[in-house]
């Protein structure tokens, strides 16, 4: 098979992926051993194409080789962001602190403003409403004699 930058972007691949790949293979890639070793050194999401390419027996194969460097990496993860919550908690609770009173007073003024918005537009929306029932009946009529 071979993959090209077209095939990423049909297959919605992010962007700077497809940017990477089409760099280092401005015409396209066999996929074979040597480019998915290149790729992973390029950083390029080997999971997300293992997930757009294999089907079946070879994907359970896949998720069966993965699956136990994917549960320690799940477990690094959570150790290491529990770690990084603990270490930020004070500076966010910090944050909130001397935010809060700005944050109250944007709620209050934004409640007011929406207030004047809805009495501003009210009467308008509301002859919108009053006009979609004939309109629909009108539209329906038509399409009837289509």
């Amino acid at each position: 098979m071979i993959i090209t930058a077209a095939w990423l972007q049909r297959h919605k691949a992010c962007l700077t992926q497809v940017e990477t790949f089409s760099h280092e293979w401005p015409g396209g890639a066999e996929l074979n051993g040597a480019n998915i070793r290149r790729a992973r050194d390029l950083h390029l999401d080997l999971d997300w194409l293992a997930h757009m390419v294999l089907k079946g027996p070879a994907r359970r194969e896949y998720k069966r080789t993965t699956a136990l460097a994917w549960a320690e990496y799940k477990r690094t993860t959570a150790l290491a962001w529990a770690k990084y919550e603990r270490a930020t908690a004070p500076a966010l609770a910090e944050y909130q602190r001397a935010t809060a009173p700005a944050l109250a007073e944007h709620e209050r003024v934004k409640d007011l403003a929406w207030a004047e918005y809805k009495r501003a537009t009210a009467p308008a929306w509301a002859e919108y409403q009053r006009a979609t029932a004939p309109a629909l009946i009108s539209a329906l009529a038509l399409a009837e004699v289509e």
